[in-house]
């Protein structure tokens, strides 16, 4: 497994304790060269409508692609080939009505990780990652197929999972589907469903 770099991690932290404290989003200085962030690849940002169709994404930096409060969303035919540390292939956050299907994932960590803020971000805008139908995807390599979390404070619900399989040679899998939080966290899930 990839190691993340330590001057990330400590930015990451920084960042983390900037916004549990609730300092101002314009007083978080992590722009210059000392902040060492590593930005999602492809983030749509309060979108609607959105279709990504049909592209292959080799190496991301970090999150390969991240809608993020956004809603109805179809991601279809991806390629993704990206094995440095943290690099999900797809994450939708706090975004509802998603679909990605047929996609192909080769990558370093989650193929899909549903996620919903995390800590204050996530009690705040209230918004839950819901109605989300993943099929038809295939992972060549990586460490879950569908993680919910570790992001959920938001809340997490109407998960739909069908017909997706893993290479038989894929030694990185851990799970199909991972639950994974925290007691710091809170939020919910529910209604999830895996049919294989």
């Amino acid at each position: 497994m990839v190691q993340p770099p330590p001057a990330h991690m400590e930015s990451i932290k920084r960042l983390y304790n900037l916004a549990q404290d609730y300092t101002p989003p314009e007083q978080r200085m992590m722009v210059n060269d000392s902040a060492h962030l590593r930005p999602q690849f492809i983030q749509f940002n309060r979108c609607e409508n959105v279709l990504l169709e049909g592209i292959t994404i080799t190496n991301s930096p970090f999150w390969t692609i991240h809608p993020y409060l956004s809603k109805n969303v179809v991601i279809r035919k991806l390629k993704v080939y990206a094995h440095g540390h943290n690099n999900d292939g797809v994450d939708p956050e706090m975004s509802q009505n998603v679909l990605v299907e047929d996609c192909e994932f080769d990558q370093g960590d989650d193929a899909i990780a549903i996620k919903s803020g995390r800590n204050p971000e996530g009690w705040r805008l209230q918004t839950p990652s819901k109605n989300i139908v993943i099929r038809n995807c295939f992972v060549k390599n990586g460490h879950q197929l569908v993680a919910i979390g570790s992001e959920l404070s938001g809340g997490i619900e109407n998960v739909y999972v069908e017909n997706c399989q893993v290479a038989e040679t894929n030694k990185e899998l851990m799970h199909l589907l991972f639950i994974k939080t925290n007691e710091r966290m809170g939020g919910y899930v529910k209604n999830i469903f895996l049919k294989m």
